[in-house]
C-alpha cells in the first residue's frame, strides 16, 4: 500500500467500539479530504477502503452531529453507498457485506428501520465468524432498530450478545440499562 493509500485507509476508518464520540467529526473530515487524493491510489481496493470507511464514519459521524450538519453526512453516506453498491452488482463475493453494511447504515438514518434490521440480521448471521471486532457494534446497531420496532425482548437479546462479545461496550450498556 503506497504512503498516500495509507493514509487515506487509516484516516478515514471509524473507531468499532463505540467508546469515542468526540473523534467521530475528525474521522469524516479525514474522509474529505482523502477524497482528493483518491486519485494517487495505486490499486483499487484502496478506493473500495476508501468508500467503505468513509461511508462509515459518516454514518458515525451524523449520529453526533448537530442537526444543521446531519444531511451532509446523510449525503455523503448515500453517495458512498451507490459506489458500494455498484460494486457489489458487479463483484458480489468482494463487496455484497460491504454494501449491506453501508446500506444498512444508510436505511437506519433515512427511518427505514425494518429495512435496517433486515440487513444488520442478514449480516451477522452470515458473517459472523468473520465480523471480529465490528460484532458487538452491529449486535447494538441490531438492538436498536429492534427497540425502535417495539420488539424489546428482541433488543435485550441483541444488547446482550453485544455485551459478551465486548462487555465493556458502552452504547449497548447505556442501551441495556434504559430498557
Amino acid at each position: 500500500m503506497t504512503a498516500d493509500a495509507g493514509a487515506i485507509v487509516s484516516g478515514t476508518k471509524p473507531s468499532c467500539n463505540g467508546n469515542e464520540p468526540e473523534a467521530l467529526e475528525p474521522k469524516s473530515d479525514a474522509a474529505a479530504r482523502a477524497e482528493g487524493f483518491l486519485w494517487t491510489a495505486r490499486s483499487f481496493p484502496e478506493a473500495a477502503e476508501y468508500h467503505y470507511y468513509a461511508g462509515l464514519a459518516h454514518a458515525a459521524a451524523h449520529d453526533a452531529a448537530a442537526a444543521g450538519q446531519q444531511a451532509g453526512h446523510l449525503q455523503a453516506l448515500a453517495t458512498h453507498h451507490r459506489q458500494l453498491a455498484a460494486w457489489a452488482r458487479s463483484c458480489p463475493e468482494n463487496f455484497e457485506t460491504r454494501a449491506a453494511l453501508v446500506g444498512a447504515e444508510l436505511a437506519r438514518l433515512r427511518g427505514d428501520r425494518e429495512e435496517a434490521a433486515r440487513l444488520y440480521e442478514e449480516l451477522v448471521r452470515a458473517h459472523q465468524a468473520t465480523l471480529g471486532e465490528a460484532l458487538p457494534d452491529l449486535y447494538h446497531r441490531l438492538g436498536l432498530a429492534e427497540r425502535e420496532l417495539s420488539n424489546h425482548e428482541s433488543a435485550v437479546a441483541w444488547f446482550g450478545k453485544a455485551l459478551e462479545q465486548h462487555p465493556g461496550h458502552r452504547p449497548s450498556r447505556e442501551a441495556f440499562a434504559a430498557l
